[in-house]
């Protein structure tokens, strides 16, 4: 189609940026955005800014909340906690530490792991620096992790390459990368499986391919060619021995547990018996472990 070069007639482009392109001056315009308003925030309702707080971007949240006063977020920190606690958790770790500690000070009688929140968020990030872990490769902001069985509180963050732990029993960082970070949060994370308190630990490789290990506060996971498995404090907590990487996920049979293993790489397994199973050419061996008296159980069934 020619361009005739008349311009076409009743176009507002007004308070709009663009680019023109093209023969026949074609201009693609998109709208600014307006920066919140932080005196009409002020003036608002706790419940009425939690409205308004959900239908921000998280950046545009955080810029919110760090040019108002501190003095005018306190209800509305109070009642994003009560309302939405992943989104006030996410918003407060982004903002300098210094106020998000005054922000979080007359919270933690209500919120008392609410404390830890400013340092867990800055020795996340440090960590993810260190890693070259890119902090917005992750879908989510930070996160207040379950307590763990052993009552241990923290936080983690999620990341392209893996997750970032922080908890409170040590005050450090742990990275749990990849298949082992799956695994542990699609099992029920740190309610279940407890807080990592170890590093990731490559070992030899096995006939199909790298295995990795790390320990949590409830037993290990082996993530190997096999697929990735967990092993229970119950199985994992007492001797080393040469037996091999698990090749199925734990069962519970006759008050016991048992898991599979296979091949010849070293991990911890536990209080009890060992018995070989029956087929395959290569020897395969499964563990026990009553739970009731933690010790063997006798027969697998």
């Amino acid at each position: 189609m020619e361009d005739d070069g008349v311009a076409p007639a009743n176009i507002n482009v007004s308070g709009s940026q663009g680019v023109q392109a093209g023969k026949g001056n074609v201009q693609n315009n998109w709208l600014l955005r307006p920066p919140p308003d932080v005196a009409a925030f002020a003036a608002l309702s706790p419940h009425a800014a939690i409205t308004r707080i959900r239908a921000l971007s998280h950046d545009d949240a955080v810029d919110l909340f760090a040019k108002a006063p501190v003095r005018d977020l306190a209800e509305k920190v109070r009642a994003l906690l009560l309302a939405d606690e992943p989104r006030a958790i996410a918003i407060l770790a982004d903002l300098d530490p210094g106020k998000a500690a005054r922000l979080i000070s007359p919270r933690v009688d209500d919120f008392p792991w609410l404390a830890d929140l400013p340092a867990a968020a800055e020795a996340i990030a440090q960590r993810a620096v260190d890693l070259k872990w890119h902090r917005d490769a992750g879908p989510r902001g930070l996160e207040h992790a379950a307590q763990s069985t052993k009552l241990t509180d923290g936080y983690f963050r999620r990341f392209k390459q893996g997750h970032i732990y922080w908890r409170n029993a040590v005050g450090k960082t742990y990275a749990v990368p990849g298949p082992i970070a799956e695994y542990h949060l699609a099992n029920g994370g740190t309610g279940e499986l407890g807080f990592p308190v170890s590093e990731e630990l490559s070992q030899e490789k096995g006939p199909r391919g790298k295995v990795t290990q790390q320990t949590f506060e409830d037993g290990y996971i082996v993530s190997s060619g096999y697929g990735t498995y967990w092993i229970p404090a119950t199985l994992a907590a007492v001797h080393q021995v040469w037996l091999g990487f698990p090749v199925s996920a734990v069962e519970t049979r006759n008050g016991g547990r048992r898991t599979a293993i296979r091949g010849r790489i070293r991990i911890l397994v536990g209080r009890g018996d060992v018995h070989r199973l029956r087929g395959g050419r290569r020897p395969r061996y499964a563990l026990a472990s009553n739970s009731r008296r933690n010790g063997p159980a006798s027969h697998f069934g």
